[in-house]
């Protein structure tokens, strides 16, 4: 199975680095990806600063692989730590628009989907590598999110209902005029994952079903969502023109030195 930095490096049309050939074959340290005999790879080595011990894929070994040595550098660690890496390049993955566009189009596989919100870090070896469009992982920060993508799209039909009973309800304070036409999340959410109220519903929408019996299937759908569906919400609920972004790296752009 191929390792989430050998995806990056043969995405991108980079070559593998090391500074030793393989005596024999093994397993990277870090992304655990294969390699065999007279490949390049890299003796692990890291820095007092280096303290992801607890996410090596193979901490028995000794070296690590030439696509974790290509990409061990600034660029992954800083520039490109909000991405989605699939055939033909590396591309945005963090405002509403793009995380809506490929949480709702995700590409072939196998593909990537990461973010790191540290100044910097490591995340790229991190990253699973994808295997479905029907169920999509992705690294953010410390946490795997999972994403059912049929489950999500019922839960944006369920938040959808749901609003719209919450504004029918809804009655004009003195002197405001209703509020019909607007947009009424069920759900508390936050796109961060910071706070701890994520993914709550609202107290109101408990007793929906004492007047719209309708109302429960959906209420049941949103209890039943992830973690990651219920943070994939918060951006395609308010993406406003989810279309696909250009690639910041593309096959063949990015220099190596």
């Amino acid at each position: 199975m191929i390792s989430p930095t050998q995806l990056i490096i043969r995405s991108l049309g980079m070559q593998p680095e090391g500074t030793e050939r393989a005596e024999v074959a093994g397993r990277c340290v870090m992304c655990g990806g294969d390699y065999s005999a007279g490949e390049l790879v890299e003796p692990f080595s890291p820095k007092d600063s280096f303290t992801e011990y607890s996410d090596l894929q193979n901490p028995s070994g000794t070296h690590i692989c030439g696509a974790c040595k290509a990409t061990w550098r600034k660029e992954f660690m800083q520039n490109y730590t909000k991405s989605v890496v699939c055939e033909g390049g590396l591309y945005p993955f963090f405002s509403n628009d793009a995380v809506g566009y490929w949480i709702l189009n995700p590409p072939p596989p196998p593909y990537l989907m990461f973010i790191s919100t540290q100044q910097l870090g490591h995340i790229v070896w991190k990253a699973p590598v994808n295997l479905s469009r029907d169920l999509m992982l992705v690294r953010y920060n410390d946490k795997v999110l999972k994403i059912r993508r049929d489950h999500l799209l019922k839960c944006v039909t369920a938040v959808r209902l749901l609003s719209d009973l919450l504004l029918k309800d809804a009655k004009p304070g003195r002197g405001r005029k209703p509020t019909t036409g607007v947009f009424k999340n069920p759900l508390i959410l936050d796109r961060s994952l910071e706070r701890e109220v994520h993914g709550r519903m609202r107290d109101e929408v408990r007793a929906l079903p004492t007047r719209y019996p309708e109302s429960q299937d959906a209420i049941d759908t949103l209890d039943s969502a992830t973690v990651g569906e219920t943070w994939a919400l918060a951006h395609v609920l308010y993406a406003t023109d989810p279309v696909k972004p250009e690639a910041k790296v593309a096959f063949g752009q990015f220099n190596q030195t």
